[in-house]
């Protein structure tokens, strides 16, 4: 009957649709942060550099923006997004609540190190990150979705990759690629990547990575002035691999302290042609 069949296909569409509101409502989103030398600028790659770095407490001057349009991205979707900045340094020397809001990231927990914490961050890490994880409801873990912010100066892609695996996580990961490795190979190396993580040598390289959303127009029209202006990359940076060329030509034993100067002298403009070649590339 025509009235049957009309209600019908009526109740079913109610069904469908609520279905959908209650999905959307459910969607949640996490995006877990490391802070130093994925969103701060430390130079973990040196332990002077780290020093020096530490104090000044800058920001990579792209991701405050990077990451709150990210957030109302998503949350003009529906979902509901949680920051959580999940640092292997130590709350008794480092106020991480300050520097966030200092710089406008959006809101969210920081946890930091305490002297009971696990003395490996790998386990550090896993750990803390697992239990903001276990922490959400039923419905929010099975409607979850995590973007994890990490660099390749410790073990962020390890530990991130790991709990992807072990907690059957939908998952991106992005690492930035702080030792130069995954950007420069240099001879006799592979690029150390790896399935499923997203490297990335400045924010640019966003763009490729295929996720949506990452880039809002503002933000990569602020990407783009940054890198016009040479301003993406912090000077440690270079500075990391020129040692990597240095260590690989055998630098320190060199004949004389003449030969040495030299073949540093080398690797300095090895380091910075590679660089220039890298921002100069469409």
């Amino acid at each position: 009957h025509p009235y049957i069949m009309a209600s019908m296909w009526k109740r079913m569409l109610h069904l469908c649709l609520l279905s959908f509101i209650f999905n959307v409502a459910w969607a949640k989103t996490l995006v877990i942060s490391d802070i130093d030398d994925t969103i701060k600028m430390t130079n973990n790659m040196s332990a002077i550099g780290t020093i020096v770095h530490f104090f000044d407490n800058d920001p990579f001057p792209v991701m405050p923006i990077l990451y709150r349009d990210l957030k109302s991205q998503l949350e003009a979707k529906g979902e509901t997004v949680e920051f959580s900045y999940v640092s292997g340094g130590y709350r008794a020397i480092f106020n991480g609540d300050k520097f966030i809001k200092k710089n406008k990231f959006p809101k969210g927990k920081v946890y930091l190190r305490n002297l009971k914490s696990p003395s490996s961050t790998f386990t550090y890490k896993y750990l803390t990150i697992t239990k903001i994880i276990e922490d959400l409801s039923e419905e929010d873990r099975q409607n979850l979705t995590v973007y994890f912010f990490g660099d390749n100066a410790a073990y962020d892609a390890d530990v991130y990759w790991q709990l992807t695996r072990d907690l059957s996580l939908k998952s991106h990961i992005f690492i930035r690629d702080v030792q130069t490795k995954a950007t420069f190979a240099l001879e006799g190396e592979s690029p150390e990547q790896a399935k499923g993580l997203h490297y990335f040598f400045t924010e640019r390289d966003l763009k490729q990575s295929g996720v949506e959303p990452l880039l809002s127009e503002a933000s990569a029209k602020k990407i783009e002035e940054l890198h016009r202006s040479k301003k993406l990359l912090p000077n440690y940076i270079r500075k990391t691999l020129k040692t990597r060329i240095s260590k690989k030509n055998n630098c320190i034993n060199q004949n004389d302290l003449a030969a040495v100067v030299k073949c540093n002298k080398k690797a300095k403009e090895e380091a910075l042609r590679l660089i220039d070649a890298y921002l100069t590339h469409e």
